[in-house]
């Protein structure tokens, strides 16, 4: 860099390249700096999506380098949140992207459905990416030589996020002030609720919606006569119990070398049981199994299991658990069930199964261990 003073950067990273990217980024002078990408950080910080109706489902008080993150409860990334988020002077040129359903950037809860983590193309996200940093390098008055003109001009609506919730009443700020247009500027902003036609209005709607569920619509247009358009959810609800599922109400008992849970009402809703150990994911099985069981596992009395209600989409409620010391020893469970493991190969082919078999991960090692001994004991005998 001393060699080249009028040099400037662009930091760019995806996945754990984003976590490098951060780090690395603290080494660079930020008058040297343009713009710092970040797709799908295992270490994201959104303080806004954290609570049960956070200011992000309401479209208020983002973060500033949130750029797309359409599922408004994401907070925090699968290791941890990187607090601040932004280095020193270099605050202003950090953009974050975390789309829905991406496990390691934190927008879902459940490792089952990480679809999300591979869609970044087809959302546009590399080409808004892009354009932000063409903007960037503009006000930072670097010349651009585009070869792009008019007639090959992009344009896309983006709308900042896909779900919006609220109760009766409560304001929302919904926003498209990051839609883009390649080679020409986005000229009109359209907005429809529902079924009603398009209505010419600003970057930002802003209003409140009746109780229940709604689509808003979202149409732009550039210079070019190019159209684009993206919709959103809005949900207006009476209770947080009707967004989130409550924590289940379970049994937990004790048989031999396994924990079983059982339970007698499904919420509606539910699809599936998540089964969790020490927060890590285990499995799931059909909710209308009414048992899950965790077999051939060495348990500490310490260790936790839980349980949480998810829905056909794999969107997971609040956990409720139990540390295995707490779990009693018992004969029979709460209702007759059969509680003889399914085939593993059930899970492979998307069907649930009824136990959670895990036991052959505690073989293989003692396989690895014999047979490293066996080569040991046979070249020493050789001397």
């Amino acid at each position: 860099m001393l060699r080249c003073p009028t040099t400037r950067w662009v930091l760019a990273g995806y996945s754990q390249g984003a976590m490098v990217v951060a780090q690395a980024s603290r080494r660079f002078r930020a008058d040297r700096v343009i713009y710092i990408g970040l797709v799908a950080d295992p270490q994201t910080y959104l303080p806004e999506g954290r609570g049960l109706l956070p200011d992000a489902c309401l479209g208020r008080n983002y973060s500033e380098y949130r750029v797309f993150v359409p599922a408004c409860r994401t907070h925090t990334g699968r290791l941890g949140a990187r607090n601040p988020y932004q280095y020193g002077d270099l605050a202003g040129k950090y953009g974050l992207w975390c789309g829905k359903n991406d496990y390691v950037c934190g927008s879902t809860a459940s490792p089952l459905n990480n679809s999300g983590h591979t869609q970044y193309v087809d959302r546009g996200s590399y080409a808004q990416m892009s354009y932000l940093v063409q903007q960037k390098m503009t006000t930072s008055r670097i010349e651009l030589q585009s070869k792009r003109t008019a007639s090959d001009a992009e344009i896309y609506a983006m709308l900042a996020q896909d779900e919006y919730y609220a109760y009766p009443g409560d304001i929302i700020r919904i926003s498209a002030e990051n839609s883009f247009s390649f080679g020409t500027d986005v000229a009109r902003f359209e907005w429809a609720i529902d079924n009603n036609n398009f209505m010419e209005g600003g970057a930002v709607y802003e209003g409140d919606f009746p109780l229940g569920s709604h689509v808003i619509k979202l149409r732009v247009s550039n210079n070019a006569g190019l159209q684009s358009e993206a919709m959103a959810d809005v949900y207006v609800v009476d209770s947080i119990d009707d967004v989130i599922f409550a924590p289940p109400e379970v049994e937990a008992g004790r048989q031999a070398d396994a924990v079983y849970f059982t339970w007698q009402e499904i919420p509606e809703g539910a699809k599936y049981l998540l089964v969790r150990l020490n927060g890590f994911d285990l499995a799931y099985v059909d909710a209308d199994e009414l048992v899950a069981g965790v077999h051939d596992l060495e348990l500490n009395d310490d260790d936790v299991l839980s349980v949480a209600w998810m829905d056909e989409e794999f969107n997971v409620g609040d956990e409720s658990g139990v540390e295995i010391g707490a779990v009693p020893e018992v004969e029979v469970l709460s209702h007759e069930q059969d509680l003889s493991p399914k085939d593993l190969e059930a899970e492979q082919a998307n069907a649930p199964q009824t136990g959670v078999e895990i036991g052959v991960l505690w073989v293989l090692p003692i396989v690895l261990f014999c047979a490293v001994l066996t080569i040991g004991i046979k070249n020493t005998r050789r001397y």
